[in-house]
């Protein structure tokens, strides 16, 4: 029987039309991909072959695969979901959900060398002046407390939830598509804007998946994250 250590993971992130896809030895990646402006819904199978292939491994090597639920652009994030369940489903390899937002907030605490209380603020475009959002501050000893439950709003909201939290004066550190959304109707909250790197990001995919998988939480199909309420009303 593979153990926790030698199991072999596939772990996906992407969404606004950019792609990391990392195979990975228990904690070892053997092979990682990076891409841009491509569409997910024909470029995926491709880059996951390529990946294998660089590893002289088989799909049917697979423990796992690790996948980005989102939040992020939703028919970006809808073709990648639906290419990896129907993967999934022809396979039978378990699948592990991984929170976006999460992952790259994982990804910020890694880039950073903290030397005061800070504020840890990952935005994404949520489209229609909306912004998602996770907001955490960050203490001198590495912990980490959420300041609101993460979720999406409009840019104002969200601009009125990091005053709030940045009262006392906290640094403010940003990662995500969304900040330069933000600092043009709120020029005030700029701060320090970190772009994690794709290896960093993939890595911190697959601890979390890693763990979500030593608690059970490996699926048959994922759904996407945060979906957001329709906005529109019915004409009767």
């Amino acid at each position: 029987m593979k153990t926790a250590r030698n199991k072999k993971i596939l772990a996906l992130y992407g969404s606004y039309q950019e792609l990391i896809v990392g195979l990975f030895d228990g904690s070892t990646c053997v092979a990682q991909l990076h891409a841009e402006n491509q569409r997910l819904s024909s470029y995926l199978l491709v880059a996951i072959q390529e990946v294998l292939q660089k590893a002289a491994w088989q799909l049917s090597d697979l423990n796992f695969i690790a996948v980005d639920q989102g939040p992020g652009a939703f028919n970006s994030l809808r073709a990648m979901l639906a290419t990896i369940n129907g993967l999934a489903y022809a396979s039978g390899i378990p699948l592990v959900g991984c929170d976006g937002l999460t992952v790259l907030a994982d990804a910020l605490m890694g880039a950073t060398d903290r030397s005061a209380s800070q504020l840890h603020i990952v935005l994404l475009n949520a489209y229609n002046s909306e912004l998602y959002y996770r907001i955490e501050q960050v203490f001198f000893d590495g912990k980490r407390v959420l300041v609101c439950p993460p979720g999406y709003a409009t840019i104002q909201e969200v601009a009125a939830k990091i005053t709030q939290a940045s009262s006392d004066k906290k640094s403010l550190l940003y990662t995500g598509n969304g900040y330069s959304l933000l600092i043009e109707q709120a020029p005030e909250l700029a701060g320090e804007f970190m772009k994690a790197e794709p290896s960093e990001i993939i890595a911190c995919l697959l601890h979390y998946a890693v763990e979500q998988e030593k608690a059970g939480k490996s699926s048959e199909s994922l759904q996407p994250l945060y979906l957001k309420v329709p906005t529109y009303k019915k004409v009767s």
